[in-house]
């Protein structure tokens, strides 16, 4: 079969975990599929490095994306994108990634190439379907929005933050129940997700399948580097609201709580994004490192890594890539949901800023606690993420959707 994959941005360089599932996603498939791969890039540089990322087995075809083809062109997009967000209740975010020219590239793609299936990535391709109505469309959402824009708007603190919250629910929720409608089928990346979709009647009469998951466990494996005392790790793109809210929930109500009882402990903070006034009132014991190439040192230095989420959807990749290097994890029920870890053994979980605070006082404290519950989790990569049998665990799901 001749696979068509399309992402609005490029996964590569790997900045977020949903770089990392794609990558590992049409590197499955093209174990027993012919995979074709569409996405934009912001630079004919980027194209290039795609491309080679991919290797010979998967072809890339790509665009630059419209708004970064000149300065003409941003300012275009950006008076565009405002005007479709205020009169036509679009997003300007599902407007940068799914511009008209973009969906005709992807329909010219599907035409040349004579594909027989098309996955599509993410929901802000909602209007996919209607330029190609002659071909098989599966939709693969990383979460259900709609039900996580309650709960982000609860926690929005004063009125007017809640206020724009909900508003931006709004609209990001009528766009995704057009996409459920739209396409023929739908992959959600956990079985919670796709359980939920079913109650929802929003793809009534459609299959609706989690998607495997898998991971590189050669790549992201435990090392020899001597991981540093008291160094707490926190990884994610902090541009994105649920990661910008557990950072704050973290550094104000639970860091406090672990420099109590441990003076020496040091957050590190990895990944860009952070917002100027949390890097501003932050005291000796934070460190930003901003972006990095490789999340694999930071990883493996660590003493833990923490996953304060009140809100998110979808799957954690950086909870796979920790589990996979036996990182032990201090996680909310939220941070792991879906996932099918067992609290206790393979992380240790904390509904609470107390509960968390005292969760990593354990592990700091007590090493062998912090070896055994890092190892289980690696076990539980072993069997649930690897990628040895993820080409026939994707070709099982392709054959039955």
């Amino acid at each position: 079969m001749k696979i068509l994959v399309v992402l609005p941005y490029s996964p590569f360089p790997v900045r977020r975990g949903t770089g990392r599932l794609m990558m590992s996603l049409v590197e499955g498939l093209s174990s027993a599929h012919e995979v074709v791969f569409a996405t934009m890039t912001f630079s004919a540089g980027e194209s290039r490095a795609l491309e080679a990322a991919l290797g010979a087995g998967i072809k890339a075809r790509s665009m630059v994306a419209p708004n970064k083809s000149g300065m003409a062109g941003k300012i275009y997009y950006r008076l565009k994108n405002t005007i479709l967000a205020v009169f036509a209740l679009v997003p300007m975010e599902v407007s940068y990634a799914a511009p008209g020219r973009f969906l005709d590239f992807i329909r010219a793609v599907a035409v040349e190439e004579n594909v027989d299936l098309i996955l599509a990535s993410y929901w802000h391709l909602y209007r996919l379907p209607g330029r190609l109505p002659s071909f098989r469309k599966i939709l693969l959402t990383h979460d259900i929005d709609f039900l996580i824009g309650p709960g982000k708007a609860a926690l929005a603190g004063n009125f007017t933050r809640r206020t724009a919250r909900r508003w931006d629910a709004f609209l990001r929720s009528r766009i995704e129940k057009k996409a459920y409608k739209s396409f023929d089928a739908v992959l959600t990346v956990t079985g919670r997700d796709a359980e939920a979709l079913e109650r929802s009647g929003l793809a009534a009469g459609k299959k609706i399948r989690p998607l495997p998951l898998a991971l590189d466990l050669e790549r992201f494996a435990p090392g020899d580097i001597a991981r540093d005392r008291d160094r707490i790790l926190m990884t994610g793109t902090f541009h994105s609201d649920f990661n910008d809210d557990a950072l704050r929930y973290f550094i104000g109500e639970v860091f406090p709580a672990v420099l109590e009882r441990r003076p020496s402990a040091v957050l590190r903070v990895v990944g860009e994004g952070v917002a100027a006034d949390i890097i501003g009132n932050c005291g000796r014991n934070v460190e930003f490192l901003g972006y990095v190439e490789d999340i694999r040192e930071s990883l493996a230095r660590c003493s833990l890594l923490v996953l304060p989420l009140r809100f998110a959807g979808g799957v954690r990749i950086r909870m796979m890539e920790a589990a996979a290097m036996a990182v032990p994890v201090v996680s909310t029920p939220v941070g792991v949901e879906g996932m099918g870890l067992e609290a206790g053994r393979e992380y240790l979980e904390a509904s609470g800023a107390a509960e968390m605070a005292a969760g990593i006082t354990a592990l700091l404290e007590d090493p062998d606690l912090a070896a055994r519950t890092g190892l289980n989790a690696r076990s539980w990569a072993e069997r649930n993420i690897s990628m040895r049998d993820y080409g026939e665990r994707l070709a099982r799901l392709i054959s039955g959707i």
